[in-house]
């Protein structure tokens, strides 16, 4: 080869020899990241395994899937972070669908450090005894149930609530019809709302007050319990009270779908975006709301307070909230 061509040839080595060098060291840079970025992920995973809760308590309500109860549960989980407690939904973590007493069962077994527990159900009386003598104790939320112990009650007084659905039903009535239908969900034997009812019969004058039961497990069944109360022009009050959130969405709806604005007022309970449309169109006349983060995060506090002193208010009431439509 020519001195020449020996010459022309000498840049394009240099210039393939740098450009490789480029490529190894681009490859061990990356190569490194690679390795960091492992160490990294292994050492967060090690200190996720090595994390380690105060407290471990299960969240346990007749309806897990009712809106207003996963929206209670959340809120007790995020107070729970705030104190490295976990709060587990029973509910959540099993294969199939089992009885309210049958996830109290389950906590126990678990040996949770506390239940926050709601039901209506006499037949849950047993485990909420068994979990206080194991040293577990259980707090009940919203309505109290006193078919066994427990450490406290979160929630509501239903003589107050009662009496607060009284007056925007004497609001509301009609001074011809004064027909009044309570929609009450039926899921225990305790009849769920039942001094509410009482307070109700007792407080309203000049009306007939009937009760229509609905089963708070089965959407389709309720939906067309609703809409029959509607439809049916004998049975059609001129006041339709729910005390469930379910019921008063289903009750919104009809009486938009069967066109009965202005001929039946609603007085509804608690408050989603739904409801707070039905309030703002005035379709529903009323709606009384017991705030669901107050209630989720007040059940932590009672149950941390029950666990560092031993003893707590047993009564932690909850304020309801009259909100009315049209504003």
């Amino acid at each position: 080869m020519s001195e020449k061509m020996k010459k022309k040839n000498r840049p394009n080595s240099v210039l393939m020899g740098m450009l490789i060098c480029i490529v190894i060291a681009f490859a061990v840079t990356l190569g490194g990241f690679a390795i960091l970025r492992r160490q990294m992920a292994k050492t967060g995973l090690e200190e996720t395994k090595e994390q380690s809760y105060e407290a471990h308590y299960a969240f346990i309500v007749d309806n897990p899937e009712d809106e207003y109860w996963q929206q209670v549960y959340e809120a007790a989980k995020e107070e729970g972070k705030k104190q490295n407690i976990y709060v587990e939904q029973i509910s959540d973590n099993v294969s199939q669908t089992y009885e309210t007493k049958e996830y109290m069962d389950i906590a126990i077994a678990e040996k949770v450090d506390g239940i926050l527990l709601q039901s209506s159900s006499k037949a849950v009386g047993s485990e909420m005894n068994a979990a206080m003598e194991a040293g577990i104790p259980v707090v009940t939320m919203l309505h109290d149930n006193y078919s066994g112990r427990r450490c406290a009650f979160v929630g509501v007084n239903d003589s107050s609530l009662g009496d607060s659905y009284a007056e925007l039903i004497q609001e509301n009535i009609s001074k011809k019809k004064n027909d009044v239908l309570v929609l009450m969900e039926k899921n225990g034997d305790l009849g769920e709302s039942n001094l509410v009812l009482q307070t109700i019969r007792q407080k309203v004058q000049g009306a007939k007050i009937r009760v229509q039961l609905l089963k708070s497990e089965d959407e389709f069944a309720t939906e067309k319990a609703v809409r029959d109360c509607i439809l049916d022009e004998k049975q059609c009050p001129d006041v339709l009270v729910s005390l469930s959130l379910s019921g008063t969405a289903y009750a919104y709806q009809a009486v938009v779908d069967y066109s009965k604005v202005g001929t039946v007022k609603i007085i509804g309970a608690y408050e989603n975006d739904e409801i707070r449309r039905g309030l703002e169109k005035n379709v529903i006349a009323a709606s009384v709301s017991i705030d669901p983060e107050a209630i989720g995060q007040t059940a932590i506090q009672t149950l941390q307070e029950y666990k560092k002193n031993g003893i707590v208010n047993e009564y932690q009431m909850i304020q309801q909230k009259v909100i009315r439509g049209g504003k």
